[in-house]
């Protein structure tokens, strides 16, 4: 119900103003886990609170004081697909162009 297609245009433009970063789970926060301190070490993701303003629907709030944000990574995929393709376009439009100009010569 209520489909609404993702511009391949905004999501490669969205995304590309996003940065990853590699973190470690601060102690005492969810979902540290005390008795494997490696399991808190070397992660890779977005900040939550930078991707909440491009995507608000890919990040959520895990606590009930609403101070924690989580980022629904799984959602990223339709995005990421769009602006692929968004991409690809490019790349043909460019490919094009290329060939037209050989021909030229």
């Amino acid at each position: 119900e209520n489909l609404r297609p993702i511009s391949s245009t905004q999501a490669l433009d969205k995304l590309l103003q996003l940065s990853a970063y590699r973190y470690d789970i601060k102690a005492g926060t969810a979902p540290y886990d005390e008795n494997n301190p490696e399991a808190n070490r070397n992660h890779i993701g977005f900040v939550a609170q930078e991707l909440k303003q491009l995507f608000p629907e890919l990040v959520h709030y895990v606590d009930d004081e609403k101070t924690i944000l989580s980022v629904d990574y799984s959602k990223t995929t339709p995005i990421l697909v769009e602006a692929l393709k968004e991409q690809q376009f490019m790349i043909k439009r460019l490919e094009e162009r290329l060939e037209a100009l050989e021909k030229q010569r």
